[in-house]
């Protein structure tokens, strides 16, 4: 049996990474799946769903600033595109640590590889 909140992690994670909008944990077919995989669970609405993920954003910047202050030299990249006549940018830091271990901070809180 999954935890009420490890599912709901999952169900987060699998929005931010397939770029789906909010509203799909609302959708019928949706719920529908979530409840013939755990028939007692209901499903988190969209203003929580979009409450948990600020959440999740807020605290990954806390992590991701207090790692990057004890590096001494951080890289930056940036994509640029557009898609249906608004722009976009991507930005991602790449550092390197004291053991030369290599980690990079993508703008997703559900990617995070900190």
């Amino acid at each position: 049996m999954v935890t009420r909140a490890a599912g709901d992690e999952a169900v987060m994670n699998l929005i931010i990474g397939s770029l789906q909008p909010l509203h799909v944990v609302e959708h019928p077919d949706f719920i529908s799946l979530i409840t013939t995989l755990q028939p007692n669970r209901t499903v988190m609405c969209r203003r929580t769903l979009r409450s948990r993920i600020a959440e999740a954003s807020k605290q990954m910047k806390q992590k991701l600033v207090k790692m990057l202050g004890n590096q001494a030299f951080v890289v930056t990249t940036t994509d640029c595109w557009t898609a249906y006549g608004k722009s976009y940018i991507g930005v991602t830091v790449h550092w390197i640590d004291s053991v030369y271990s290599v980690y990079s901070a993508p703008p997703s809180p559900g990617k995070s590889h900190i």
